[in-house]
């Protein structure tokens, strides 16, 4: 999950700073109920990918590969 977070993170630098300190706090709050235990690995996946969807969009192409790739999937080999 941290791998995952960390995408996510990384993909916030293409932003403004305002917009990347909303997002990074959102983020960080998703990875504290995680660690907590708040929320389920699932649960804090789809958390972290609604922030991105809300402050990152549209993501950038490096940044979708990065995430594709800490989830164990392989873009090239599907096709995109």
């Amino acid at each position: 999950m941290g791998v995952i977070l960390d995408t996510l993170k990384n993909a916030l630098q293409q932003m403004d700073e305002a917009s990347r300190k909303l997002a990074t706090e959102e983020l960080e709050r998703v990875e504290k109920l995680y660690y907590n235990g708040r929320i389920d690995g699932q649960d804090a996946f789809f958390m972290a990918l609604g922030v991105a969807w809300f402050y990152v969009m549209p993501l950038w192409p490096r940044d979708v590969g990065n995430l594709a790739r800490a989830l164990g999937v392989d873009l090239e080999r599907i096709g995109y």
